[in-house]
């Protein structure tokens, strides 16, 4: 199995004890909450891996959806306001695995304090692994012999199409 390694080589700045600055940078439906502004203006948070944990929790959505943009019909400004105001999510009905929903929706919970580490989504990806990898149950097969076949009545039960 190939080893996937994902790195940010853009807007890095030092983890001990920074802070977001005034000039906000980076692409909006990928930005963690906390680098936002807030609606009364009060300063954002700390830079830390929490923020790309967030932005993790984006990628994986647009994985388990084939590829698709976060938030694809909105302008940058209602897009703003709808992270800020926490009123934005993004649309989950398309993810069948309950598994896949809880790990993207910790990767972006709204306070940093409770997404996961990058060490945590690892051990939660190996356990969603080896549940995936393990072989449903699933019942014998239905096998009926020419002769069994033959000898029963039911091409008669069947509608004629």
């Amino acid at each position: 199995m190939p080893d996937v390694k994902i790195g940010d080589m853009g807007l890095s700045k030092r983890k001990l004890e920074s802070f977001v600055s005034g000039n906000m940078r980076g692409t909006l439906p990928w930005m963690a909450p906390e680098l936002l502004p807030t609606l009364d203006g009060a300063p954002s948070g700390k830079v830390n891996e929490k923020i790309d944990v967030y932005s993790f929790g984006v990628c994986l959505w647009e994985i388990w959806t084939n590829g698709s943009e976060p938030y694809p019909n909105l302008e940058s400004s209602q897009l703003m306001y709808g992270l800020m105001s926490n009123t934005l999510h993004l649309d989950m009905s398309c993810q069948p695995d309950p598994d896949w929903v809880d790990l993207i929706n910790w990767c972006m919970a709204r306070d940093p304090a409770e997404r996961p580490s990058f060490t945590d989504i690892a051990w939660k990806l190996e356990d969603m692994l080896q549940k995936w990898s393990q072989p449903e149950e699933r019942c014998e097969p239905c096998i009926v012999s020419a002769a069994t076949w033959a000898s029963s009545n039911w091409d008669n039960d069947l509608p004629m199409v």
